[in-house]
């Protein structure tokens, strides 16, 4: 790989890292707009798992516009990213991170990893073509203590539900079966 070549990876690299922390801002700070314009036109927004899948721009912003509906502030926090430049235009990563949200009144906490795709649009900026969500946890504050050992650590909203995370890892369960 040549110093052209190289350097253009950091850049890129770069700009995906200010991709990562602009969402997170416009998430909190309710900017739909912005959330939107960090997608591609046919960016893909949602659960692993299938679930909460939204197609598009018009479609994430109506996501979140249902589910940000009556919650207070919010306090989305990306930490560790892996990002992989697969060429000029296309790369994947993952983000681990957390989040604090108020609900009815109730303190809500997430860990969760964000499974994305990058795409470097037409006019040069680098958008999510594709960001999926897995949850270690996600609960009334409360229950953190009590819950974060158990298998079923999404308890919001609606029943308890197993965590996707990291019982959904291969590595996870050769470990537990005394793999390596």
């Amino acid at each position: 790989m040549d110093l052209e070549e190289r350097l253009a990876r950091i850049e890129a690299r770069l700009e995906i890292e200010n991709l990562i922390a602009r969402y997170a801002n416009a998430l909190d700070a309710r900017d739909l707009d912005t959330v939107a314009d960090c997608f591609c036109e046919d960016g893909v927004f949602g659960r692993y798992n299938g679930r909460d899948r939204a197609e598009g721009r018009p479609a994430i912003v109506q996501f979140y516009r249902e589910r940000l509906a009556g919650t207070g502030p919010s306090f989305h926090v990306p930490h560790a990213a892996e990002i992989v430049i697969e060429s000029r235009d296309q790369g994947w990563g993952m983000v681990i991170a957390h989040a604090e949200m108020s609900v009815a009144g109730r303190l809500l906490v997430a860990g969760f990893r964000y499974e994305d795709r990058y795409h470097r649009d037409p006019d040069g900026r680098w958008r999510f073509k594709e960001r999926l969500t897995r949850f270690y946890y996600f609960m009334p504050f409360e229950e953190l203590a009590s819950h974060y050992g158990a298998p079923r650590r999404i308890t919001f909203p609606g029943p308890p539900v197993p965590a996707d995370l990291p019982e959904g890892l291969d590595s996870w369960h050769r470990f537990q079966e005394g793999g390596l």
